[in-house]
């Protein structure tokens, strides 16, 4: 009996010992397979390759590997060409799914590929320019795809009714090829769609009612075919459309009333000099070509530009047509006055495919200071043309004058009523610029060379000063004798205003508010004599040249009669006082 027993738990024992060997064993070839295209959809690769007449992927090594037979570098002298395979290795146990596959100016001369079902979580295709015939197989409708090109192949036949099944669809390219008959209603099913193209086929007939559908739509591209009628009315659904081309698609008729609720359909915005910059909804395009005496850039498919003349102090050897400006520039949308082209003698926009119409265009100036003597305000005259489709829209622009008009319009024509004080040499106006912006506009006559000396030494001081603590200057504007100087406004004026100027204007002041004036007067002092990389001397302090915020923060003003501290052994080190 013991026998027996014994007998029996010897076979259990083996039996458990063969069970956790082949446990075992499954988990290392599981293992093993982890982090490679699971066997299905390799085997598809290969249906696939024949099927487009694909013959340089390398089956002997892993599809997922980025072998450069699967994965081809890009490269600058074929920029047509892609070859990539992209795959997805985050999967559950570490398996990896196709999910793109590019085959771009390959030359392929094959077919479209059935087998591209069999990759279930396919979403990209690009197979853009090859020699690919026949038409979109019917086994495609099953697909997932979100973006599908087949364009410049030699695909013939009707488009097929059963794309319309593909729903997950956002992009999809036919351009090019020679699909013929009429556009079917189910691709109105493509509720996902954003870009469709079927530009350059042989295309027929009116447009079907169902693409109404398509309300994500932001690109239609139908260019270049037979189409009948006029351009569909319910193209006001497609709200978010920003680029439609039907140019030689065959419409007729007039372009629908309704065709105005489109926004910005025929808008082309540019930052001259300057990079790329989104000021709230609208995109200012880049246009930082470097430029040059005499030439011409193709920048973009709709617009160009062309310059003229060379640039007295840019060397002959440099070809950067670009200024820059250095200072901190306060006013809103600054990133548009960041940069400028030089052009001594024209600079013209060519914007390409202007429909009919009255456009509004709108110039945006701004001074960029070349310091060219000691005067700070050498910048000789900017007066130039104006031309719109070669009119003249406006003959001798002069930007000085047009600045100070600008000013007078803020003042009111510096009306009394806007006059904030006078002081020994001018007054000063308080002002609202177009877009809402408050300002303090100092007025002075050139008359007298103290006077001259003042405005110069003030814009040589503070331009080059930023402090919490110091009034901050927006800018500076000379007209025949007139100088003006134009700061940040101060609701509060200035101290002797708040403590012993007229009634109304005077403030009661508790000790603690006296106490942050004070401080605030010694951090900007403190800062014009130590802190500053320019050690300066204000020489005038008083009441009426301390100005305050709607806080009671003070903040130092006038620098007319200021002066730089050269002398580093003869000054008093100035500290603030923790109180």
């Amino acid at each position: 009996m013991a026998a027996a027993v014994s007998d029996i738990l010897r076979m259990t024992f083996s039996l458990l010992l063969l069970m956790l060997l082949t446990f075992c064993m499954k988990s290392i070839k599981l293992e093993a397979q982890a982090g490679l295209l699971v066997s299905d959809e390799a085997d598809a690769l290969r249906e696939i390759a024949t099927q487009v007449g694909k013959m340089d992927w390398n089956n002997k090594v892993d599809p997922c590997s980025n072998e450069t037979s699967w994965v081809t570098p890009t490269s600058s002298q074929r920029p047509m060409f892609d070859n990539k395979v992209v795959c997805n290795c985050s999967f559950p146990g570490g398996v990896c799914h196709i999910v793109a596959i590019f085959l771009k100016g390959q030359d392929l001369a094959g077919s479209l590929p059935k087998s591209i079902v069999k990759l279930p979580y396919l979403k990209n295709l690009d197979l853009w320019a090859n020699y690919l015939s026949g038409t979109i197989p019917p086994e495609w409708a099953n697909m997932k795809l979100e973006i599908l090109s087949v364009a410049v192949n030699r695909l013939t036949g009707p488009i097929p009714s059963y794309l319309g099944n593909i729903t997950t669809l956002r992009y999809l390219n036919i351009q090019n090829n020679m699909f013929s008959g009429t556009v079917p209603p189910e691709l109105g099913n493509l509720i996902n769609l954003e870009n469709i193209t079927l530009s350059a086929n042989n295309l027929t007939g009116e447009l079907p009612l169902a693409l109404a559908n398509l309300t994500k739509l932001k690109e239609l591209r139908l260019s270049s075919n037979n189409f009948i009628g006029r351009i569909p009315d319910f193209i006001q659904s497609w709200k978010q459309l920003d680029k439609l081309e039907i140019q030689a698609g065959g419409f007729s008729g007039p372009i629908p009333s309704n065709i105005s609720l489109l926004t910005d359909q025929y808008a082309v915005h540019i930052n001259c000099g300057g990079p790329e910059t989104t000021i709230g909804k609208t995109i200012y395009e880049a246009d930082d070509e470097p430029g040059g005496a005499t030439k011409y850039v193709p920048k973009r498919e709709v617009w160009q530009l062309s310059t003229t003349g060379h640039v007295w102090d840019v060397p002959p050897t440099e070809d950067d047509y670009i200024a820059q400006n250095n200072s901190i520039l306060r006013m809103s949308n600054s990133q548009l006055y960041t940069n400028a082209r030089l052009t001594p003698l024209s600079l013209t926009y060519h914007v390409r495919c202007l429909v009919n119409g009255n456009y509004t265009v709108k110039l945006h100036f701004a001074e960029i200071v070349m310091r060219g003597n000691r005067s700070f305000c050498s910048l000789g005259r900017r007066i130039f043309d104006v031309y719109i489709q070669d009119k003249v829209v406006l003959k001798d622009f002069d930007i000085v004058r047009r600045h100070k008009g600008q000013i007078k319009a803020a003042t009111n024509d510096f009306d009394p009523v806007n006059k904030l004080g006078e002081g020994g040499f001018g007054s000063v106006f308080k002002g609202v610029l177009s877009d809402g912006t408050v300002i303090a506009v100092k007025q002075l006559a050139a008359k007298s060379k103290q006077g001259n000396r003042e405005f110069v030494n003030e814009i040589g001081m503070i331009s080059a000063l930023q402090h919490p603590h110091l009034v901050r200057l927006y800018g500076c504007c000379i007209e025949g004798k007139q100088l003006l100087l134009v700061y940040e406004y101060m609701e509060n004026n200035s101290l002797a205003n708040v403590l012993y100027g007229k009634k109304e204007d005077q403030r009661m002041l508790n000790w603690r508010t006296r106490q942050r004036i004070c401080v605030g007067i010694a951090k900007g002092l403190a800062f014009l004599h130590e802190e500053s990389a320019l050690k300066i001397v204000h020489r005038d302090i008083k009441a009426t040249n301390v100005l305050l915020d709607g806080d009671m923060n003070a903040k130092i003003s006038d620098f007319g009669m200021a002066k730089l501290d050269e002398e580093d052994n003869t000054h008093i080190t100035t500290r603030v006082a923790e109180l």
